[in-house]
């Protein structure tokens, strides 16, 4: 008798809805800066086994071809986004040493983008961390910081993955 309850009100939940895919016109793609500008992206990757983090950066003209990369690793902080804030300026101080003067940022977290756009000083516990971004940040002649979803970050974060097989700085 239970198992006819059961199918019963198996019988009376309304269908799922058909499998939503998206196509390949509809995936957000990396685009390139707008000239003179160059695009720089960064990422961080967390290696919690060896309380290791990792940045990636890599710099793209106007073309989209890569001008340049960067990899290097650190300690895991406390906090995820510290992490990505970390690359951040990891990947500004980057291109300052490289004498670029124009750059768009871009990075897949929100709240850390958001943070570094923020005009008050930050009361979280790195915000130290994004006042040191927003140091760096006004070396520059002109910089955008623009977030981007994950799938337009992939070269920068797979370079961070790569920073957990580097033993020091690596461009």
């Amino acid at each position: 008798m239970a198992r006819s309850y059961r199918i019963d009100n198996a019988r009376s939940l309304p269908p799922k809805p058909p499998h939503l895919s998206i196509t390949a016109s509809q995936r957000p793609i990396w685009k390139p800066p707008p000239w003179p500008n160059l695009k720089v992206n960064s990422d961080g990757s967390c290696f919690r086994g060896e309380n290791l983090a990792g940045a990636g950066a890599i710099i793209r003209d106007a073309n989209g071809q890569v001008l340049t990369s960067m990899a290097d690793k650190f300690l895991l902080p406390h906090f995820i986004v510290a992490v990505e804030v970390i690359a951040a300026i990891k990947a500004l101080r980057f291109a300052i040493e490289l004498g670029l003067t124009s750059i768009i940022l871009e990075g897949d977290s929100k709240i850390a983008i958001n943070a570094m756009l923020c005009k008050v000083p930050m009361l979280a516990e790195y915000g130290h961390l994004i006042e040191e971004a927003k140091l760096l940040a006004d070396q520059f002649v002109s910089v955008e910081f623009s977030h981007v979803p994950r799938q337009c970050n992939s070269l920068a974060h797979n370079i961070a993955t790569h920073a957990r097989h580097v033993s020091m700085y690596t461009v």
